[in-house]
């Protein structure tokens, strides 16, 4: 009989391992993997062999006796389907060299007290959907590899390497979703062709390879989900790569380390966004990228990018020739040694000019915050010219001059150019050394407050002094309204930028451009520019009755008013009336007194007023349509 049942119990494990259903419990405490007699089936049976593919493997409270008991690979390859690690009561170890590697063909779940000291590969090779990743914060130490063809991973947690300088991703197959999770690794992989998806939305991809690539792509065959996710590099000559020609799309790059670079193979890539972080990180290849922002030094673009806007906090920023950029805005000290096209630019501190240029808008700033800065600085090579379309503003303060220079003295100018637009150009607070101005249509004003360095002077173009409408500041001005309307002070004559605030009778707080006045005042106004530097100046607001403002009268005969003089009850008769109509009569201030809408239409339509409640006097009515406005006087005695 005992013959039979072991027969019987030999069968049922044989059909539960080919049935793909067997779950293995580690209960061996400190053992070896390849050691039968440390798994047992669920109900503590002795499992008679080691865990294969179809095998599922679970380490929990029972599995261990002591703090640090440790699960030694013993063999090259080992395999399982699930790996689960859960209720450990003790500290434990997972330890093999790297030599070895692991293969699991499902989910891996570990745990908060799991060491996980295995720097071999970890080859995930699922053909099945529904495979979970759930780390919780326990740091891998070994490259992982996807390799199953059509197998679908999800992430459940971070994942993180325990020597992120060191461990790769190699994206070889199937489907990885990151599910809003980050990954923290030396770099990632997926060079080839096969087809795959990668699905990094809403996620961080950290990457710390140094000195190689840390992120290689092939377009071909992938499918690339990249909304509101970043993938960033943080070594020294790190790089990301794409290749193929294939269309790809990333929201957000940043190159975080030294020397780190993106590189773009085909014209079919298009970037949200770069940020060039690092000191002398750089770009190359023919990419479309919507916003690029510079903020480390020495950094660099080649090639032949598609840039929409972008923003240079660095110094020595450099770009080739021959691009058309949309919005170029720059804080820092760019270096514009290519010939380009912008739609828009804006230079607040420094820049340095070595090509022709054309720019639709182009502005100079005077900077900034930082007392320490003495203005602008803008130096162009002798011989360059650089041309405005549209429109073009120099102007500085009398805290923070504008200083246009050549960069080798006293050997040729060189050349702003502007023949289109309907106003002159007035420039102010300039110090100008070599650089010459042309228009065939406008006059160049350096403005009052602008000096000229000796060298080639007087210098070609430049008229000294302002043109007839141009004010720097308030300067104690009279400004005049009628009662009843609003004053409104624009301090953007006091030449500011986007640092300067604006303090309006003696208002602690500072507040907007512009100040709204009702009433007649003297306006003060302190214009702080940055600490130690400010301009204290007012202004003074007046108002009087307008009664010049009275419309003119209108004697063509459009309506007739009668009787006029009239104790108070008015008819008038309408010429002619196209539909809807409006009656307004005011007093020789010009304050409406009396206001009616009415549908009129016709010829010689009647419209009776009663205005004996309304203080004898003159007035004017003013009656208007669609077609046509006419004034007449009345007198009500």
């Amino acid at each position: 009989m005992k013959k039979y049942v072991f027969h019987l119990l030999f069968l049922m494990l044989v059909w539960v391992n080919l049935s793909g259903q067997a779950t293995y419990f580690w209960t061996g405490g400190t053992g070896y993997w390849s050691e039968p007699a440390n798994w047992s089936l669920e109900n503590g049976t002795p499992a008679g062999n080691i865990p294969s593919e179809t095998t599922h493997v679970v380490f929990n409270e029972s599995s261990f006796l002591f703090d640090h008991d440790t699960v030694f690979v013993d063999s090259d390859q080992i395999y399982c389907k699930d790996m689960l690690w859960e209720n450990l009561l003790y500290p434990v170890i997972f330890y093999g060299d790297n030599t070895q590697e692991l293969h699991i063909f499902g989910s891996i779940k570990l745990n908060s007290l799991l060491q996980f000291l295995f720097p071999g590969k970890i080859i995930f090779a699922s053909n099945q959907p529904g495979n979970t990743i759930k780390l919780n914060e326990v740091a891998i130490s070994g490259d992982i590899y996807f390799s199953g063809e059509t197998g679908e991973w999800t992430l459940m947690d971070d994942l993180l390497a325990e020597n992120d300088g060191i461990c790769k991703m190699y994206f070889e197959h199937g489907t990885l979703n990151t599910n809003g999770n980050e990954i923290n690794i030396a770099s990632i992989f997926s060079n080839n062709s096969n087809p795959r998806t990668l699905d990094i939305t809403n996620s961080g991809v950290n990457l710390s390879q140094s000195m190689g690539y840390a992120f290689l792509v092939n377009g071909e065959n992938l499918t690339l989900f990249t909304d509101n996710s970043e993938i960033s590099t943080t070594g020294t000559n790190a790089i990301i790569k794409t290749l193929g020609s294939q269309n790809l799309s990333f929201d957000k790059i940043s190159l975080l380390g030294v020397a780190d670079s993106l590189q773009c193979q085909g014209n079919q890539i298009h970037f949200q966004r770069i940020n060039l972080e690092g000191i002398a990180s750089n770009t190359t290849g023919n990419f479309q990228v919507d916003s690029m922002i510079v903020n480390g030094n020495g950094c660099s673009v080649s090639g032949s990018p598609q840039i929409g806007n972008l923003l240079v906090n660095g110094i020595s920023f450099k770009m080739p020739g021959g691009l058309y950029i949309e919005r170029f805005v720059s804080f820092g000290a760019p270096i514009l040694s290519g010939s380009n096209h912008y739609g828009y630019a804006s230079f607040t501190n420094e820049a340095l000019f070595l090509s022709d240029n054309t720019f639709d808008t182009l502005i100079f700033q005077a900077c900034c915050a930082d007392i320490s800065y003495n203005g602008g600085h803008y130096h162009f090579k002798p011989g360059t010219t650089q041309t405005v379309n549209d429109s073009l503003r120099i102007r500085g303060n009398q805290c923070f001059n504008i200083t246009l220079h050549t960069t080798l003295p006293d050997t040729g100018y060189a050349w702003i150019k502007k023949d289109y637009g309907e106003y002159d150009i007035q420039c102010d607070y300039l110090n100008i050394d070599n650089i010459a101005v042309e228009s065939a249509t406008l006059q160049f004003y350096a403005g009052n407050n602008s000096t000229f360095y000796p060298g080639f002077y007087p210098l070609p173009g430049w008229t000294a002094g302002n043109n007839n409408g141009y004010f720097f500041g308030f300067g104690g001005m009279h400004f005049e309204a009628c009662v009843g309307d609003t004053v409104s002070l624009d301090a953007s004559c006091f030449n500011g930028d986007q640092y300067t605030e604006y303090y309006w009778n003696g208002d602690s707080i500072p507040g907007n451009i512009t100040f709204e006045v009702i009433e007649p005042q003297t306006v003060h106004i302190y214009v702080k520019y940055a600490d130690n530097c400010y301009i204290a100046d007012y202004a003074i607001v007046e108002f009087d009755s307008c009664a010049s403002n009275i419309p003119e009268i209108t004697n063509n005969k459009l309506f007739e008013v009668y009787p006029n003089p009239s104790s108070g009850v008015v008819t008038v008769r309408l010429k002619n009336s196209v539909g809807r109509t409006i009656f307004t009569l005011g007093d020789l201030s010009g304050r409406v007194v009396y206001r009616n809408e009415s549908i009129l239409k016709g010829p010689h339509a009647i419209h009776e007023f009663d205005f004996s409640n309304i203080i004898k006097g003159i007035y004017y009515l003013k009656i208007e349509d669609s077609e046509k406005i006419a004034v007449q006087t009345v007198i009500l005695h």
